[in-house]
Protein backbone atom coordinates (compact mmCIF):
# COMPACT_ATOMS: atom_id res chain seq x y z
CA UNK A 1 0.00 0.00 0.00
CA UNK A 2 1.05 3.35 -0.78
CA UNK A 3 1.49 5.73 2.63
CA UNK A 4 2.16 8.84 0.44
CA UNK A 5 -0.36 11.85 1.36
CA UNK A 6 -2.33 12.91 -1.42
CA UNK A 7 -0.72 16.05 -2.74
CA UNK A 8 -2.51 19.06 -4.18
CA UNK A 9 -1.53 20.87 -7.23
CA UNK A 10 0.23 23.78 -6.79
CA UNK A 11 -1.49 26.50 -8.71
CA UNK A 12 -1.03 30.44 -8.51
CA UNK A 13 -4.31 30.70 -10.51
CA UNK A 14 -6.97 31.32 -7.24
CA UNK A 15 -10.03 30.94 -9.32
CA UNK A 16 -9.02 26.97 -10.24
CA UNK A 17 -7.01 25.49 -7.27
CA UNK A 18 -10.13 26.15 -4.52
CA UNK A 19 -13.47 25.38 -5.47
CA UNK A 20 -15.74 25.60 -2.28
CA UNK A 21 -18.39 23.54 -1.59
CA UNK A 22 -22.12 25.08 -2.20
CA UNK A 23 -23.70 25.44 1.12
CA UNK A 24 -27.35 25.03 1.38
CA UNK A 25 -28.81 27.75 3.91
CA UNK A 26 -31.17 26.20 6.70
CA UNK A 27 -35.01 26.61 5.59
CA UNK A 28 -36.99 27.54 8.50
CA UNK A 29 -39.54 24.79 9.95
CA UNK A 30 -42.66 26.35 11.89
CA UNK A 31 -42.29 24.93 15.83
CA UNK A 32 -44.20 21.27 16.17
CA UNK A 33 -46.78 22.14 18.88
CA UNK A 34 -48.30 18.83 20.56
CA UNK A 35 -51.65 19.55 22.11
CA UNK A 36 -52.58 16.63 24.76
CA UNK A 37 -56.27 16.93 25.72
CA UNK A 38 -56.84 17.91 29.03
CA UNK A 39 -59.88 15.99 31.41
CA UNK A 40 -62.41 18.75 32.54
CA UNK A 41 -61.82 20.61 35.44
CA UNK A 42 -64.57 19.53 37.18
CA UNK A 43 -63.29 15.88 37.21
CA UNK A 44 -60.09 17.13 39.84
CA UNK A 45 -61.36 16.30 42.99
CA UNK A 46 -61.13 18.81 46.33
CA UNK A 47 -61.26 15.75 49.05
CA UNK A 48 -63.58 18.44 51.10
CA UNK A 49 -65.70 15.71 52.45
CA UNK A 50 -62.23 13.74 53.68
CA UNK A 51 -60.96 17.00 54.92
CA UNK A 52 -63.74 17.93 57.41
CA UNK A 53 -63.56 14.25 58.89
CA UNK A 54 -59.96 14.90 59.50
CA UNK A 55 -61.37 17.60 61.81
CA UNK A 56 -62.93 14.92 63.39
CA UNK A 57 -60.24 12.63 64.02
CA UNK A 58 -57.58 14.41 62.91
CA UNK A 59 -57.59 17.05 65.46
CA UNK A 60 -57.69 20.94 64.61
CA UNK A 61 -55.36 22.10 63.63
CA UNK A 62 -54.59 19.24 61.14
CA UNK A 63 -57.80 19.18 59.59
CA UNK A 64 -57.52 22.51 59.53
CA UNK A 65 -54.95 22.59 57.00
CA UNK A 66 -56.85 19.70 55.23
CA UNK A 67 -60.15 21.89 54.37
CA UNK A 68 -57.47 25.02 53.27
CA UNK A 69 -55.69 22.43 50.95
CA UNK A 70 -59.70 21.56 49.79
CA UNK A 71 -60.31 25.56 49.75
CA UNK A 72 -57.11 25.44 47.57
CA UNK A 73 -58.23 23.31 44.84
CA UNK A 74 -61.70 24.92 44.51
CA UNK A 75 -60.43 28.49 44.07
CA UNK A 76 -57.84 26.91 41.30
CA UNK A 77 -61.06 25.30 39.63
CA UNK A 78 -63.14 28.45 39.74
CA UNK A 79 -60.21 30.38 38.03
CA UNK A 80 -60.03 27.46 35.46
CA UNK A 81 -56.20 26.97 35.83
CA UNK A 82 -56.09 22.73 35.14
CA UNK A 83 -52.25 22.32 36.26
CA UNK A 84 -52.34 24.34 39.71
CA UNK A 85 -55.45 22.99 40.36
CA UNK A 86 -54.39 19.23 39.62
CA UNK A 87 -51.27 19.90 41.44
CA UNK A 88 -52.83 21.24 44.77
CA UNK A 89 -55.17 18.10 44.66
CA UNK A 90 -52.69 15.52 44.68
CA UNK A 91 -51.64 17.82 47.62
CA UNK A 92 -54.11 17.70 49.03
CA UNK A 93 -54.99 14.00 49.31
CA UNK A 94 -51.25 13.09 50.21
CA UNK A 95 -52.04 15.40 53.50
CA UNK A 96 -55.00 14.24 53.92
CA UNK A 97 -53.80 10.40 54.17
CA UNK A 98 -51.11 11.37 56.33
CA UNK A 99 -53.14 13.46 58.75
CA UNK A 100 -54.99 9.99 60.17
CA UNK A 101 -51.84 8.37 61.06
CA UNK A 102 -49.91 11.49 62.19
CA UNK A 103 -53.49 11.78 64.70
CA UNK A 104 -53.09 8.31 66.04
CA UNK A 105 -49.63 8.69 66.64
CA UNK A 106 -49.26 11.95 68.72
CA UNK A 107 -52.90 10.20 70.61
CA UNK A 108 -50.66 6.98 71.17
CA UNK A 109 -47.65 9.21 72.19
CA UNK A 110 -50.11 11.56 75.03
CA UNK A 111 -51.87 8.33 76.03
CA UNK A 112 -48.29 6.44 76.94
CA UNK A 113 -46.93 9.33 78.55
CA UNK A 114 -50.13 10.21 80.66
CA UNK A 115 -50.13 6.84 82.16
CA UNK A 116 -53.59 5.84 80.74
CA UNK A 117 -51.61 2.89 78.70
Amino acid sequence: MDTKAAVLPQSTDFKTAYIPATVQQPTWQPPIVVLQPQKPIDDIPDFLPWSYINILCGGILLGCISVCCSMCVQNYKQQNDYVAAKRCSIITAIWNALVIPIAIGIAVLIFKYAGIM
